[in-house]
């Protein structure tokens, strides 16, 4: 459950330049409360992996980061609904996997506005903000931080309800039904 003051957030990605965990790190790294900010993904450029550590360490005492690494498809949705938030200031995505996967355990996300996921905050499922502008992520997180416990759930619903949303509207849902369908089909034959 979500104590107010407190906030633990997540991102997973590849860490590499694109996907932007530096500037995550220094977002973070300005919030007031107890921060824990855990890092999944392919740790694909080590120099930038060592960029991260080295301002990992500067850190202050009430924010808590560390890199974990790589997770299995399985593992990584049983993590994500152990989270507050789903951080990611990606310079671009073209979908967005994690973002989707994320909201829909029911994890609001506060994300790039590069991404195709738009309109977060109408739907109080989360914020698509401007990668440059810290203090914007820095408000938005520190929101979820000082939430009570009651509306942070209604935040929770609202995520997963994006994400169900977008399932029915998008049509990947009948297609992906079509697509047991045609499986099941030929391997009856």
């Amino acid at each position: 459950m979500k104590k107010p003051g407190c906030l633990r957030v997540i991102s997973l990605s590849r860490l590499v330049r694109q996907k932007n965990i530096i500037k995550a790190i220094e977002i973070v790294a300005g919030l007031s409360g107890n921060i824990i900010f855990d890092i999944y993904g392919l740790l694909e450029d080590p120099v930038y992996v060592e960029e991260c550590e080295r301002l990992i360490r500067t850190l202050p005492a009430n924010v808590k980061v560390s890199i974990k690494g790589p997770l299995t498809h399985e593992n990584a949705m049983d993590q994500l609904g152990s989270y507050d938030v789903f951080l990611l200031p990606t310079n671009s995505e073209n979908f967005g996997h994690a973002i989707y996967e994320a909201m829909s355990v029911g994890l609001p996300v506060v994300i790039s506005d590069r991404t195709p996921w738009r309109g977060l905050q109408a739907s109080k499922a989360g914020y698509d903000l401007d990668p440059d502008d810290t203090s914007a992520f820095q408000v938005a997180l520190d929101r979820y931080a000082r939430m009570s416990a009651a509306e942070f759930e209604s935040h929770r619903r609202n995520a997963r309800d994006y994400a169900e949303e977008w399932l029915k509207s998008s049509g990947a849902l009948e297609l992906n039904r079509k697509l047991f369908a045609l499986a099941e089909s030929n391997g009856s034959e």
